[in-house]
């Protein structure tokens, strides 16, 4: 839409199904029709619920890497409980956890998570708080 980079963000809403492609400092649509007024949107995206229930939902990396299903929520303790990372099961019986930022995208069925997150991917949670902070440092780096 030749908007250029300082002219602030959208107003207009864009419904899950109209993304073509979601990056890390970019989404991508077909066309502007794709875009909707936030008075036209569907009451789910107008205001959407702050709980998303992510038990059962698959993991996939943006080059299509599905990393298994999202069996727990790790959550750090403290003045305020925040959703650090979530345990996976692997279809081999396998588990693992990943750490997540306040960015990653839920569809209801699928977690879309950055490609690099790979490397933060830890087998227990020794080291997981580590990884959590080093994640969260290298998504920082790059926006």
């Amino acid at each position: 839409n030749q908007r250029g980079w300082f002219r602030g963000r959208l107003r207009e809403l864009i419904p899950a199904d109209a993304l073509a492609a979601i990056g890390d400092t970019a989404v991508m649509v077909a066309d502007d029709g794709a875009l909707t007024a936030p008075e036209d949107a569907p009451d789910d995206l107008k205001q959407p619920g702050v709980a998303r229930d992510v038990l059962g939902d698959r993991v996939i990396t943006e080059a299509g890497v599905d990393l298994g299903a999202v069996s727990d929520v790790v959550i750090l303790l403290g003045d305020q409980a925040e959703a650090v990372g979530y345990e996976l099961s692997e279809d081999a019986g396998g588990r693992k956890f990943i750490p997540i930022d306040a960015q990653t995208a839920v569809s209801g069925e699928q977690l879309l998570v950055p490609t690099e997150l790979s490397a933060f991917i830890r087998e227990d949670l020794s080291d997981f708080g580590a990884a959590v902070d080093a994640y969260r440092s290298s998504r920082k780096e790059t926006t």
